[in-house]
């Protein structure tokens, strides 16, 4: 469903940006349709690669990034000039909005660009826990979420998320879901940094869709060969200072069309100890966060959306994703924590207005 749906909306994004940015050059018509020939197939470019098995270089990808997301950012200049225009209608030639807008887009996509591949920030933030337990206080735990290593999050970049989040000396490691963006025969050396993660309570991952994506059962697989603890429909207990702490983590609904489990929260708690003092669920999606608070989890971590990753989309994420974008959100007595990621898909690596990050989540009585 996705590639139709992709494709008829980036195909009318290039119509659009066609028909008002295009059309008006002082340009022969062979170099307007050649132009407009040129903005389809940029606009559609993920579909075709993966169509065709197109195989790119690095560099390319990234100069089709740049040109995508600068098509996507000209339509959408195009649609508020064109409002502009329409309720004040001020004196703009044509040829001079044209190139304006075309070159303010990619100017634009650019500076998204740039934001979308910088090494994360670290932000810590305190989490209020009624009834915490005294042994709990201050309990520090790392997310993250949506790292996406792939064509182009290499193996140095890994390294400084993994230079920063060691940095930060947490006490838990907590891995929502894609982690990856490629087969694993092609990221051997690019997810080998993995490995040096290390906290006093463990490092843990569950899957999100793009490991479905390149075969979950073998990337999960490979991430418990790198020392990770997988949760894939189950849990594991630890004590922290003598209490009882439980961790658990889902499967991904995308399972139900590719190979692999569905989420099965029932299974992930089956076993898990009455008398634990705290429950930390992995979920790589955040809209079953409801179901979650009725069994009695106390944190979810949960990725996916990458925070909308530009500001004015956050609420068209919000209702594809159960009504959560990104941040922290209470429901029912359970807190929910949506991170914006800490990498993003190579097919839109655009941000604006909505940064990566690694949390660091302290645990406090509250």
């Amino acid at each position: 469903m996705f590639v139709p749906l992709f494709t008829a909306s980036m195909s009318g994004v290039a119509l659009y940006v066609y028909i008002r940015l295009i059309l008006p050059l002082p340009l022969p018509i062979w170099a307007r349709i050649l132009l407009g020939i040129a903005v389809v197939v940029i606009a559609n470019r993920v579909v075709l690669v993966r169509t065709f098995e197109i195989a790119v270089s690095d560099r390319m990808l990234l100069l089709g990034s740049w040109l995508h997301a600068g098509v996507l950012l000209m339509g959408l200049l195009s649609l508020f000039t064109d409002i502009v225009l329409l309720i004040f209608r001020p004196e703009l030639p044509d040829t001079w909005r044209a190139l304006g807008l075309a070159g303010l887009g990619l100017l634009i996509s650019a500076y998204g660009i740039r934001q979308a591949l910088r090494a994360p920030p670290v932000r810590e933030v305190a989490m209020a826990v009624e009834g915490l337990a005294p042994a709990l206080e201050n309990l520090r735990i790392a997310v993250l979420s949506d790292i996406h290593i792939g064509p182009l999050f290499r193996r140095r970049w890994v390294n400084k998320v993994v230079d920063r989040t060691l940095a930060a000396k947490p006490d838990l490691i907590a891995m929502p879901g894609d982690i990856v963006d490629s087969p694993e025969a092609l990221l051997a050396r690019d997810v080998e940094p993995l490995s040096r993660l290390d906290a006093p309570h463990g490092v843990f991952v569950s899957p999100g869709n793009h490991e479905y994506i390149y075969g979950v059962e073998g990337w999960l697989n490979a991430y418990a060969r790198m020392g990770m603890r997988v949760l894939y429909n189950a849990h594991a207990t630890i004590r922290v200072r003598g209490e009882i702490v439980t961790v658990a983590g889902v499967a991904d609904p995308v399972g139900a069309i590719r190979p692999g489990k569905t989420p099965d929260l029932k299974a992930a708690l089956a076993g898990a100890p009455k008398q634990d003092a705290f429950r930390l669920l992995l979920a790589h999606r955040p809209n079953d966060a409801a179901a979650a608070a009725a069994m009695g989890v106390n944190l979810q971590v949960s990725g996916h959306t990458h925070g909308g990753q530009v500001w004015l989309f956050r609420r068209l994420t919000a209702a594809a994703n159960g009504g959560y974008a990104g941040g922290w959100y209470d429901v029912g007595k359970m807190r929910l924590l949506v991170s914006n990621g800490v990498g993003l898909w190579a097919g839109m690596p655009l941000r604006l207005g909505v940064g990566n990050q690694i949390w660091i989540v302290r645990l406090t009585a509250g």
